[in-house]
């Protein structure tokens, strides 16, 4: 029987993302993450939280601390871990009052591409967040994440 590659994946919560200054109505806020590894199309979803996620803030403002953090742990299979080189991971800002019109009610608040570890590494790191704006990019806000590459 043939060994599986897997990656574990674990979202913690994220920072920054709002500007508390110009965004006073944050625990209106609704927020989830998607993570996908191209090559594999898969596609691993958190649940939505509300308000800003992140634990400090939130319990500044007396927003329950089940209703902020996501602490999501994922499993995803590598069939062929030698093709998968990275993982995406995008913030999502969901039924926003605020947000102009999509298609979806969806708005990307931030995204990242990290390159995959090599078998038996492990990090928690917290990254940095970019986001669209204009014609390029703008570096706003943080994610909390830890990786995980083992054989099973």
């Amino acid at each position: 029987m043939q060994e599986k590659i897997v990656l574990f994946l674990t979202i913690y919560h994220a920072m920054g993302i709002d500007n508390l200054m110009t965004n006073v109505f944050f625990a209106n806020r609704i927020y989830k993450v998607e993570s996908w590894i191209e090559e594999i199309g898969t596609l691993c979803m958190t649940l939505e939280v509300y308000g800003l996620p992140n634990p400090k803030l939130n319990r500044k403002f007396c927003i329950p601390l089940e209703n902020q953090i996501w602490n999501k742990k994922f499993c995803i299979p590598l069939e062929n871990p030698m093709d998968c080189r990275f993982l995406y991971l995008g913030v999502i800002r969901t039924h926003s009052k605020t947000d102009p019109r999509t298609s979806t009610g969806e708005a990307l608040v931030g995204k990242i591409k990290i390159h995959l570890l090599e078998l038996f590494t492990k990090i928690k790191y917290r990254f940095k967040l970019v986001r669209p704006e204009a014609l390029g990019y703008k570096a706003e806000g943080s994610i909390q994440q830890a990786m995980e590459m083992k054989r099973l």
